[in-house]
């Protein structure tokens, strides 16, 4: 990083001119410089996750029951997820079949009859 080479330099030079009081504001510039460094970091990390987040909304299509699919899945997938779940903590929970036509979710126990009609009930 060349502000931390630059620094470096000049607190080098502010040691061979015996000056404690350049050294000590040349370390309070290399500290703000780190802090705004961390900072940077972390707000890259906060855009990053924004735009997926931003991506996945695009990718989930809305239906009448508590659950979500998305459109990169495929629309004949048969994969179903839970809204519920989605809604309340914005984490990806995959429904499961109890083996007649009960769609349920394994973390909230979100449970609902899923009929052939209600498949392809969708909002918006």
């Amino acid at each position: 990083m060349a502000l931390y080479d630059f620094i470096k330099d000049a607190i080098t030079l502010a040691q061979k001119a015996d000056n404690g009081e350049l050294i000590k504001q040349l370390l309070e510039i290399g500290q703000m410089a780190l802090d705004l460094q961390n900072e940077n970091a972390q707000l890259k990390k906060t855009i990053a996750e924004l735009e997926n987040m931003r991506n996945f909304e695009d990718d989930v299509v809305r239906h009448i029951e508590p659950y979500y699919t998305l459109k990169s899945d495929g629309e004949d997938s048969g994969l179903y997820y839970c809204a519920t779940c989605f809604g309340k903590d914005k984490i990806k929970i995959q429904m499961y079949y109890d083996g007649e036509s009960k769609l349920s979710c394994p973390l909230c126990k979100t449970s609902f009859s899923m009929t052939p009609q209600k498949r392809i009930q969708r909002i918006g």
